[in-house]
């Protein structure tokens, strides 16, 4: 394969491969650099040995996400919608309760309370623009804080504070201290609304959501380029040579689709930087370690549950069924999110299989059977991510950094799903950051040609 290409894209996950796919579509010559030993990024799936595919890392999508919506169509993917059958569990201050319908079981004041926050929390988000988040007329009040010191200024009751910390935190694999309400408003402003993140996790991909990366790489064919990390980024003449562990590659642009925390770590000439290292602004990274527990079947059905519970106070935070409903095995996916991440991170695989199969016993009720198989995945440990989901910008970041997007001037350019304007932290972002990023590049080429 010739290492002289038009683009150079860093980062084999979905925002890299469908960036690629897009130039290529465009008639432009790429090479994808990644520095894995496979393809995916945060979405990373293995088929166990009963044939059964299991995601550890990006799982769910929900039709409002039209492009991964019909990418998954385009490549013959099957969805299966998540299992919400049954009783959840929700625990309120220290007290596991069932919940048989839509409606949080808190007290008239607490729902009152979740209410009237989930409103004003709406209401700015419908006044924020996604794509400059600091023109809002409160902009500089609403990041100069923590999204916890807003929540107690503005709750009303315990449960009301409880409950929105709890989805603000595994929202967000991060404590509520680290970063502002402006960044949770963005967020929630991204994904176009309240109701979106309510409906986030419809579907799973039979497949895996990596097969989805799996089939861009295959039909880019050698352009993907696998054990190439990307050590440096300089001037060669016209071009821009990225130094990896593979050799030397050239390309007349670059695209990053990497985790800023990631950008920060390759040594990148002066003349291509227009502002501030990324060092400089401390990201919050996503704290998340995922456990997938897998039986011979989803015996918590038999007993009238979903398999979905929050339990903020426990150190399992999320738990929710990801098998299908005809499937011939029960899958658990179970979370430890923010400081539980953090606290679960120091332990060894032994241990935490032992808490997280106790969590499983103590809010379904114990087994008949021994799970045929357990994975713990930390993705903070993961030294191509160093973080879950996404990257957080910290208190004060938005106002006083902006938009990290002008950190470089052309020909380098950034994708990725922390730089989305819809569905940010989400797949459908690294999606749409690729299409911008695309367009960006096709739209300067066109320029200089006329």
């Amino acid at each position: 394969m010739s290492r002289n290409k038009d683009i150079l894209i860093v980062g084999a996950g979905l925002s890299g491969l469908y960036a690629a796919r897009l130039l290529q579509k465009a008639g432009l010559s790429v090479a994808v650099l990644e520095a894995r030993d496979r393809v995916g990024g945060r979405a990373f799936s293995e088929r166990l040995a009963n044939g059964k595919v299991v995601d550890f890392g990006a799982q769910w999508i929900t039709p409002e996400q039209k492009r991964i919506w019909a990418l998954t169509e385009e490549l013959g993917l099957t969805k299966v919608e998540t299992n919400t059958r049954g009783k959840a569990i929700v625990q309120v201050r220290g007290e596991l309760r069932r919940l048989s319908g839509s409606v949080p079981p808190l007290s008239w004041l607490g729902l009152l309370d979740a209410w009237r926050l989930g409103w004003r929390i709406e209401h700015l988000a419908k006044q924020v623009s996604v794509s400059a988040p600091w023109e809002h007329p409160q902009a500089t009040q609403l990041d100069s804080v923590s999204f916890d010191a807003w929540l107690k200024q503005n709750s009303m009751s315990g449960e009301g504070y409880d409950y929105w910390t709890h989805v603000v935190t595994g929202g967000m694999c991060a404590a509520t201290n680290r970063f502002s309400p402006l960044e949770v408003i963005h967020q929630i402003a991204s994904m176009g609304g309240l109701s979106a993140l309510e409906n986030a996790d419809t579907h799973i991909i039979e497949q895996g959501a990596q097969s989805i990366a799996n089939l861009l790489a295959e039909a880019l064919e050698e352009s993907v380029c696998l054990n190439s990390e990307v050590r440096s980024l300089q001037l060669a003449g016209q071009a821009v040579r990225a130094t990896t562990a593979a050799g030397d590659f050239y390309g007349k642009h670059v695209i990053l689709a990497l985790p800023p925390q990631l950008i920060s770590k390759i040594s990148v000439a002066p003349a291509l930087i227009k502002s501030e290292k990324q060092e400089n602004r401390d990201w919050v990274l996503g704290k998340v370690i995922k456990n997938v527990v897998v039986y011979d079947n989803a015996w918590w059905r038999l007993d009238g549950f979903s398999g979905i519970a929050d339990t903020p106070a426990e150190p399992i935070d999320f738990m929710a069924d990801s098998s299908a409903e005809d499937s011939d095995s029960g899958v658990l996916v179970a979370f430890a999110s923010g400081p539980n991440a953090i606290q679960m991170s120091e332990l060894d695989d032994g241990t935490r299989k032992s808490i997280v199969l106790s969590h499983v016993q103590k809010i379904l009720g114990k087994s008949s059977a021994e799970p045929t198989h357990f994975s713990s995945t930390d993705w903070s440990a993961e030294p191509y991510s160093c973080g879950g989901y996404a990257s957080r910008r910290p208190v004060g970041s938005w106002t006083e950094y902006r938009s990290f997007l002008t950190d470089f001037n052309s020909p380098v350019h950034l994708a990725g799903t922390e730089t989305a304007e819809v569905w940010r932290s989400y797949m459908e972002g690294a999606l749409q950051s690729a299409e911008r990023a695309s367009e960006e590049i096709l739209s300067e080429m066109s320029d200089r040609a006329q």
